[in-house]
């Protein structure tokens, strides 16, 4: 046992870091791309399966003072086009039966719905759905020109060997999609397993303010991070496991706001209806 203990031991040291020396930037680049690359498939994957979401949301005063405690558990299963969540209990409690009734209710007219499209309903939901598969693929196409990157070191998390990567805005790098504004504004740190070329977790903090409808909508302010997590669900696939959202900012350009968001993504499965739509 322990020889094959060193052995094994022996090949990681000796063998990858030959594969990928990450001090250089072309190698950093490269073992970058796999790992995009894999987060397109997870997230792709990830699409087609159901799941639980526990969101819990706390509220603060200016003085840091809660003032108020929520949460909602939510399963949420796949249309064609989008994501549907069906709620399914409150502040850890199961709906009543008649809320529950009314929750099962809603989510069969969805998907009684998508069943009996037309042929040219039907072609259009599915273009959304390639529209949103691009944007996704486009999105992390994106991450890669958007930051600068740097190789810090390796550490242990849940006793998984993994390099830690810095990154911070490219300045000089103009979006091909304005939608992702939010990249310019984002610094932090990325944990990744070097085995698999997968994402274990993101530390990911606001350098400047986010807007959304100007500022009149809601305003993101700077210094505010959001924490992302993910594990090996199914064979090969990475899914997100908890995140953890620590922001303030405005409300409607005037109301202030400050809260802890906090989500849990538990019983993954793959979905499938028994029509070919969402095949």
């Amino acid at each position: 046992m322990i020889t094959k203990t060193v052995l094994t031991l022996f090949l990681i040291t000796i063998v990858f870091p030959g594969k990928y020396d990450l001090t250089q930037p072309i190698s950093l680049l490269r073992f970058l791309e796999k790992v995009v690359e894999n987060q397109k498939r997870n997230r792709l994957t990830e699409m087609k399966y159901s799941y639980k979401l526990i969101r819990q949301e706390t509220k603060f005063d200016s003085k840091g003072t809660i003032k108020n405690r929520e949460s909602v558990t939510y399963e949420v299963i796949p249309l064609i086009d989008r994501m549907y969540r069906k709620l399914i209990k409150k502040n850890g409690t199961t709906l009543s039966e008649s809320e529950a009734r009314d929750q099962e209710k809603k989510l069969s007219v969805q998907l009684n719905k998508q069943k009996n499209l037309s042929s040219e309903a039907l072609s259009k939901l599915k273009l959304k759905r390639i529209d949103r598969q691009r944007r996704e693929i486009q999105f992390w196409d994106e991450t890669l020109n958007s930051f600068h990157f740097l190789y810090m070191g390796e550490d242990i998390q849940d006793r998984r060997r993994v390099f830690i990567i810095k990154f911070w805005p490219n300045k000089g790098y103009q979006l091909t999609n304005k939608n992702f504004v939010i990249l310019k504004k984002l610094q932090g740190l990325i944990w990744i397993d070097p085995i698999v070329s997968q994402i274990v977790r993101v530390k990911v903090d606001f350098v400047e303010d986010f807007k959304i409808g100007g500022g009149l909508l809601i305003k993101v302010s700077k210094g505010s991070s959001l924490v992302f997590e993910q594990e090996q669900i199914k064979s090969k696939i990475w899914f997100p496991t908890h995140f953890e959202f620590d922001f303030k900012g405005r409300f409607f350009f005037f109301k202030r706001f400050k809260m802890k968001v906090n989500g849990y993504f538990t019983d993954y499965a793959n979905y499938r209806e028994s029509d070919s739509s969402n095949d």
